[in-house]
């Protein structure tokens, strides 16, 4: 049986006896079964209703449990005009869904129902309304596990004749959409768990914060349907829990909100209970864990909401709270299927954050050696010379203590980011000169480390000519330095052992928009084949491995995310002898997002 390749009997032939009625219900159950998709499954149902009753109109509305509205999915012809405006609780067909029962009028022009009918039928006498229901769904109230019903939509039937629905037709229209509305809720559910395994993927190869986020927030409202969800995160000292990410929070003042959803961990509120007892939870509206500020200004009682702690894997702790709901009118409950879901997705995203965070501690270990570097060498020169050097120098010196200390706190920002999820700090954007800030302080950073080496360090050319020395943008100084200062490191542990051989040039060009810094070094170069996987994270050369060059293999990769947050780029030009990598570096820096 389809739609398509027969006609609904008419009401005025002769009606299917008990067994036949029998057999076709179960066919067309069976039908049902072997639909893979929502909408399918639908016409089978309206479909097959109107034959098992020997009738000819009908449809099926949807319930946004968002507006309130009855959306028609399917409908037989309708010659006449359509009511598209059907609500929760109104006319005959929302009105079954709100009682959760089936309505029959054998005359829906009767004084009891004359004002209440919603025509779609110009000539409609008699309706019959069935709820499309989850009779018993799992739901969870508190941190128990109950049952309640889930609210799917409507079948509704109209006949031009009075009387033209039985009790028996309704018993059996009963028992399809009952077994309809399981058959849904199981496809639609495992709709959901395929959409959020498309986002795990892009989850799992993402390395940034606020992507990861963005993608746990899409996949909580777009996905699974929730209305609002809020992140709160443990801060590094674990002392406090604290609103990080939200989405549709009540009311406009959104940092009022964060202001106001911070809350110690030895303290009474809701996130903190969930930290320490480490159990999801649906909390009545009266629940006295909520903060009674928050939940009256921003309009709470409106809403049912899960609470979800976030536990990392490998450590055991909580690190934060998910918490996500809707408004309450339209969704009596929050369903344990779409907990259960929203729980594994959660974890998921926190394996993802752990494994970010991983990966973020070794980036910044590796990026700490500059600045310690930089300010054992300013400092020990200061220490040996302070005397004899002019207040300008030492001027300088200090300067570029600062700047380390710059990169220093950046760094340690984006650690805190990483642990608690709070905003790094923003970029510095000061007048830099790309000689004196840069270049000629990085080259005297790594001073002890070219000593060591044993290399020649005015073998170490940097282009000043034509007033070049004078070039200055305003830029993000530390930011800059770290790229200068992952190069240089690179060429030195790269060169050869030969110190005769040890060369490393720096020119500066300017054009009418960038500076471009051209860096080449005479080390060991870089294969042609393995041009392309030099800014990979991780990647380190077979040859770099086989002559064990110290190295992590982030060094590149860092600095190209650096110059293009600062809206320039780093590029590779030339692998072999010399190896050439151009900076591009933008006069008018764009602002930066962290």
């Amino acid at each position: 049986m389809t739609p398509d390749s027969q006609d609904a009997p008419s009401p005025t032939q002769f009606r299917l006896d008990d067994k036949e009625r029998l057999q076709k219900l179960i066919q067309i159950m069976m039908e049902m079964a072997d639909a893979s998709k929502v909408d399918e499954l639908l016409r089978l149902l309206l479909y097959g209703a109107l034959e098992l009753v020997g009738q000819k109109r009908g449809s099926i509305g949807r319930l946004n449990h968002t507006n309130g509205e009855l959306f028609l999915v399917e409908q037989t012809d309708n010659p006449g005009k359509r009511n598209t405006k059907v609500r929760f609780g109104q006319g005959i067909i929302g009105r079954a869904l709100e009682i959760e029962r089936p309505i029959r009028v054998d005359n829906v022009l009767s004084a009891d129902w004359k004002d209440i009918y919603a025509p779609v039928w110009q000539d409609t006498c008699s309706e019959l309304a069935i709820p499309i229901l989850v009779e018993q769904a799992q739901i969870r109230e508190g941190a128990e596990v109950k049952r309640g019903t889930k609210r799917i939509g409507v079948l509704n039937l109209e006949s031009p004749e009075c009387n033209a629905f039985s009790e028996t037709d309704e018993e059996h229209l009963c028992a399809l959409t009952r077994y309809a509305a399981i058959k849904i809720d199981r496809l639609e559910s495992e709709k959901k768990l395929k959409d959020l395994r498309y986002l795990e993927q892009q989850i799992a190869n993402e390395k940034d914060y606020d992507r990861i986020i963005k993608k746990v927030l899409d996949g909580i409202t777009k996905v699974l349907g929730f209305e609002v969800v809020n992140i709160s995160l443990i801060n590094p000292e674990r002392t406090r829990i604290r609103s990080e990410h939200v989405i549709g929070i009540p009311g406009n003042n959104l940092s009022e909100f964060k202001r106001l959803a911070d809350h110690g961990l030895t303290s009474t509120d809701i996130q903190a209970h969930i930290v320490q007892s480490r159990k999801i939870e649906v909390p009545d509206s009266n629940d006295n864990r909520f903060d009674q500020e928050i939940f009256n200004k921003f309009g709470h009682n409106h809403l049912i909401r899960v609470f979800i702690p976030m536990i990392e894997v490998y450590s055991d702790r909580v690190i934060g709270t998910v918490e996500a709901g809707y408004k309450k009118r339209y969704l009596k409950y929050i369903y344990e299927s779409d907990i259960q879901i929203l729980e594994s997705f959660v974890n998921y995203a926190v394996q993802a954050l752990e494994r970010r965070k991983s990966s973020l501690i070794e980036r910044i270990m590796h990026e700490l050696r500059s600045p310690i570097v930089g300010i054992r060498s300013h400092s020990s020169f200061l220490q040996r010379r302070f005397n004899e050097i002019s207040q300008d120098i030492i001027d300088r010196k200090f300067e570029d203590i600062q700047t380390d200390c710059d990169v220093l706190l950046y760094q340690v920002g984006q650690l805190e980011y990483s642990l608690s999820g709070r905003s790094p700090r923003r970029a510095r954007i000061e007048k830099t000169s790309i000689l004196r800030d840069v270049i000629i302080k990085t080259i005297y950073q790594l001073r002890p480390i070219i000593n060591e080496r044993k290399f020649d360090i005015s073998r170490i050319e940097y282009n000043s000519s034509g007033g070049r020395g004078k070039i200055t943008v305003l830029t993000d100084k530390a930011k800059l330095n770290q790229v200068f200062y992952n190069l240089l490191m690179n060429a030195i542990k790269y060169s050869e052992s030969n110190a005769e051989e040890f060369q490393i040039q720096i020119d500066i060009e300017e054009n009418r928009e960038t500076i471009i810094t051209k860096f080449r070094d005479w080390g060991i170069g870089i294969e042609r084949e393995y041009v392309t996987d030099v800014f990979k994270e991780g990647f380190r050369t077979p040859e770099a491995i086989r002559k064990n060059v110290s190295g992590s293999g982030l060094g590149l990769t860092i600095s190209k995310a650096i110059m293009e947050q600062l809206g320039g780029d780093l590029r590779l030009v030339h692998s072999a002898k010399p190896t050439e990598f151009h900076i591009i570096i933008p006069k008018k820096i764009k602002e930066i997002e962290e």
